[in-house]
């Protein structure tokens, strides 16, 4: 996968099915890709990487990656609050 990813400059790389949300950069022979974990929508548990809820991906008209955070249910199950999504 890095020869394929290797000529791109710049991109956000989505993955999962990890149930930990997490964030790493791949640096590539044109530049770097931020990689992002999403976790399982449904999971209760204490820590916010892993609790459920969602990432949400700003970017600027030219494509560029200008916030990523996430978006977790809080302890209630009612409200929604925000998380960072850490670097591992």
């Amino acid at each position: 996968m890095r020869n394929t990813l290797a000529p791109i400059g710049r991109g956000l790389v989505l993955f999962g099915h990890l149930h930990l949300r997490k964030r790493s950069v791949l640096h590539t022979a044109a530049g770097r890709l931020e990689l992002v974990c999403a976790s399982g929508a449904s999971l209760d548990h204490p820590s916010d990487a892993i609790r459920a809820g969602y990432n949400v991906y700003d970017m600027d008209e030219q494509g560029r990656i200008v916030s990523i955070a996430a978006r977790v249910l809080a302890a209630d199950g009612l409200t929604i609050r925000d998380a960072a999504i850490p670097y591992s």
